[in-house]
């Protein structure tokens, strides 16, 4: 109900339990980084919003800010919340949702954590096509995109000790035997 009080252009929303984007909220992984072209092209980004009792006004409270700039989101802990001009919309940008939380889940797990972002350039392209699209129905991006947290003109600083703990993780789970390369998971 409060996505319908704060955007008279939604006309679709969906509340679901998607479990892998559930599960990035209980294991504190963030689907608001600059990964994935189709998030910054369809959503922009997708935040998480508070824990709030379910079933409970806290609900509306938690979304409240989040609904007015954000099409797609994240509850803590319990679910999801979609928004659209229609069904369909809303249900599609739940499929990009769990799709996000399941590769952004896996890259976790493979990397302990490190996730590259995509360059500035591939993002700047992509969210200049999301304005575009935006514009072409008369919606304007209601927020700035906070999908990464880049400063204007700057790039990530490179720190040389998580590199060095990353190869030596890497070449640790890679075993030679004989000519093959057997790849374990990392830990």
């Amino acid at each position: 109900l409060e996505a319908y009080r704060q955007r008279p252009d939604v006309h679709a929303v969906i509340h679901a339990h998607p479990p892998m984007g559930i599960a990035c909220t209980v294991a504190n992984v963030s689907l608001t980084s600059c990964v994935l072209p189709e998030v910054i092209y369809h959503l922009g980004s997708i935040p998480t919003a508070p824990y709030a009792t379910p079933g409970t006004p806290e609900g509306a409270s938690a979304v409240r800010e989040l609904v007015k700039h954000h099409d797609a989101m994240l509850l803590d802990h319990h679910g999801s919340l979609t928004l659209g001009d229609t069904l369909f919309t809303a249900l599609m940008r739940l499929e990009w949702i769990e799709q996000a939380a399941k590769v952004m889940l896996a890259a976790h797990s493979v990397t302990g954590g490190f996730v590259a972002d995509l360059s500035t350039e591939r993002i700047e392209k992509l969210q200049s096509i999301r304005q575009s699209k935006l514009s072409r129905v008369g919606r304007e991006e209601s927020a700035i995109c906070s999908a990464c947290q880049r400063q204007e003109g700057s790039e990530p600083e490179v720190d040389p000790a998580l590199v060095r703990a990353i190869t030596e993780a890497v070449l640790k789970a890679l075993r030679i035997e004989r000519g093959e390369v057997t790849v374990t998971c990392l830990e």
